[in-house]
């Protein structure tokens, strides 16, 4: 029984690190707090595909530099 509920708890870990990958991960530049501001303000990554540049610098935190790169990040990843 012990050994069981040690497996589980390893499925249950795996099975969530896999379900909590962002294709914000994979942007250079964007890090945990700016992962987290974004999807506090703009609520889903395909909102975020749609903003300008303008928009995103909006966010605290979020510069010229680290906006074109989520979206140039953004767009290849949806032309895949």
């Amino acid at each position: 029984d012990e050994s069981h509920r040690f497996a589980y708890a390893y499925h249950r870990k795996i099975r969530q690190r896999k379900m909590s990958h962002s294709s914000l991960d994979d942007i250079p530049r964007v890090g945990e707090k700016t992962k987290k501001a974004l999807l506090t303000h703009f609520r889903s990554v395909s909102l975020i595909k749609n903003k300008s540049l303008e928009e995103l610098r909006q966010i605290p935190g979020i510069g010229e530099k680290t906006a074109r790169s989520i979206l140039e990040c953004l767009k290849a990843s949806e032309s895949r």
